[in-house]
């Protein structure tokens, strides 16, 4: 997160609107591609020139679907913003890739809002990506950052004719992403239980130094988990419950369905941070725990010497006159006495279970 709030200070004193990106310097320039479709029919354009894209709004019989991936290209929204004559704070929240999920209502079209989870192979982590969306009539405007395995999956569904994509409107395809976006939680969902899983057993059983920062890891992912993931249920209530005629009745049942999905997903992640939090205590109570046993151990061993100390010490001094000392047997009758007291002292400790 802090990698974007650093390049919030450009925003800081230009006026409400002004598009200046603030995310990753990830791509030179757009990539745009419109796929323009109905039941039985099927044509992408990559690169489309803004004429085209006029064209296709032009034939209200089809629907659109327009993708931009890479959205550091101030020119290229405005000019989306022209073409589609959007709202320029809408512009603005597009080229900003931190926003908490929502959903806007302009009238004439919808701006959602979502988080994508995706896993930082090379700094080993998770992290998210905004899938900005725009909802017109006939036409759906995707804005990613980068190439995302969401929009390819509902690219691959969408080549089929004659499925319920193809024949229902651009809310279903709306409603396709986001369902998407969804189920692609849980992929994340089950990495974390295997991690936690393993974590859990590490602590009960071999505890290390390193257990401890392995625990705090775990619980910013979790943290992050959770920002992520909770504002899309208010995004997927708004959209099952709006009274936007941009969205079908048939299309908000589907919605309800990934409302389901979404409560259980945050409720996956609570329950982790549940046993996170359950783990910080154990890992503690486990270190304390091995902490006085060695310290009993010590303890035991000091009270055992304690006795045999004593009586090294006592044949140590200095005396000419001492019972036993000029004894042949006095040096073996001591070491039987030392035996004897740490045997004896042993098994006091065994009956009292101190051992």
């Amino acid at each position: 997160m802090s990698r974007y709030l650093r390049k919030r200070t450009k925003k800081i004193g230009v006026p409400p609107g002004t598009l200046i990106y603030t995310g990753e310097d990830i791509k030179k320039t757009s990539e745009v591609f419109a796929i323009d479709y109905d039941t039985n029919s099927y044509e992408r354009i990559d690169h489309p020139s803004l004429s085209i894209c006029q064209t296709f709004l032009k034939d209200h019989h089809k629907k659109t679907w327009i993708n931009v991936c890479g959205i550091n290209d101030s020119n290229k929204i405005a000019e989306m913003g022209q073409l589609f004559n959007l709202h320029p704070l809408l512009l603005e929240d597009i080229m900003n890739p931190i926003q908490r999920s929502k959903v806007e209502d302009y009238k004439n079209y919808l701006f959602i809002v979502s988080r994508i989870l995706k896993f930082n192979h090379e700094k080993q982590c998770l992290e998210d990506e905004q899938l900005s969306l725009i909802l017109g009539p006939h036409y759906l405007i995707t804005f990613t950052e980068k190439d995302s395995t969401v929009i390819q999956a509902v690219l691959e569904r969408l080549k089929i004719a004659n499925t319920r994509l193809r024949t229902r409107g651009v809310d279903y395809l709306a409603y396709c992403l986001l369902d998407s976006i969804v189920d692609n939680y849980f992929l994340y969902l089950e990495t974390e239980d295997n991690k936690i899983e393993a974590l859990e057993e590490t602590i009960l059983n071999r505890p290390k130094m390193s257990t401890l920062s392995d625990i705090q890891h775990t619980k910013r992912e979790m943290a992050f988990l959770r920002r992520s993931i909770w504002p899309m249920r208010e995004v997927i209530n708004q959209l099952r419950k709006t009274e936007s005629e941009l969205i079908s009745s048939g299309t908000k049942l589907f919605f309800y369905d990934v409302y389901d999905h979404i409560v259980q997903a945050i409720e996956t992640v609570e329950g982790f941070r549940d046993l996170i939090s359950g783990m910080l205590d154990i890992y503690m109570s486990n270190i304390n725990q091995r902490t006085n046993e060695i310290i009993r151990l010590l303890t035991i061993i000091t009270t055992i010497f304690v006795p045999l100390t004593f009586m090294a010490s006592l044949y140590g001094m200095n005396f000419s006159h001492m019972p036993g000392l000029q004894s042949s047997w006095g040096f073996h009758i001591i070491l039987a006495l030392m035996l004897f007291s740490a045997l004896t002292m042993l098994y006091f400790f065994k009956k009292r279970q101190w051992l």
